[in-house]
């Protein structure tokens, strides 16, 4: 084993070079999907959590 094999192995996980075909993966857009759904989740109760705000204040 060479000394640039050996320092190859000692790299953790995160720091290797991805071998991914390059485009967005499949992971990437359910991340997104689900990013994007409880962004919508909280626009919509926006309105209950102000309305529970003015009810704790009273």
């Amino acid at each position: 084993m060479t000394q640039n094999q050996s320092l190859e192995r000692r790299q953790p996980l995160g720091r290797r070079e991805r071998k991914s075909s390059g485009g967005v993966g499949v992971w990437s857009l359910v991340g997104g999907a689900a990013l994007l759904a409880v962004a919508a989740m909280v626009v919509v109760s926006i309105p209950d959590i102000q309305r529970y705000m003015k009810i704790r204040a009273m």
